[in-house]
């Protein structure tokens, strides 16, 4: 199984949030997509099986994350929102609710929250256990250049911004 995060040769992200939204909808298994649409299951157990099956299966290594574009960011949140309207069972509904209204009803943080959280609990893991090999290579990658596209989808000018919006 692939371990870690696909970046293209262009700075996108989107084969690696192509695979984690496959990976989260329409690879599921059937056993795991009966049990979820059962009515006899107690809405907090199909939160708690949605949560633990998103940490599996769409947001594991998405901390290495660059900063993410606003398509990307588009094509991962409708990703996730999708296996909450799964949880919420909003998706059997002839008339669907905004997805600021299942984040509200489910309880579960917005994807792009879900990013930053991810990308600064690796930080926090690297300042615990630094690794002076890895921090020069984030480092150098950083200093690639001041200006374009590599310093402003480097992560850790993505980590500067997470630090800015929980400030």
């Amino acid at each position: 199984k692939h371990v870690g995060s696909q970046l293209h040769l262009d700075l996108s992200l989107m084969p690696d949030i192509k695979m984690k939204g496959r990976n989260m909808t329409t690879n599921v298994q059937p056993s795991i997509r009966r049990l979820m649409s059962s009515p006899r299951l107690e809405l907090e157990t199909r939160y708690a099986i949605a949560q633990s099956y998103l940490v599996t299966r769409g947001i594991s290594s998405i901390g290495v994350w660059p900063t993410v574009t606003d398509k990307e960011m588009k094509q991962f949140r409708a990703s996730m929102l999708k296996v909450y309207r799964w949880a919420s069972q909003e998706n059997k509904r002839e008339h669907s609710i905004s997805d600021n209204a299942v984040l509200a009803k489910t309880g579960f943080p917005a994807p792009e929250k879900v990013v930053s959280a991810q990308r600064l609990s690796l930080l926090i893991r690297l300042v615990e256990k630094p690794n002076i090999h890895l921090l020069t290579i984030i480092a150098a990658a950083d200093k690639g250049s001041d200006t374009g596209s590599r310093t402003q989808r480097s992560w850790l000018a993505a980590v500067r911004t997470d630090c800015h919006k929980v400030l």
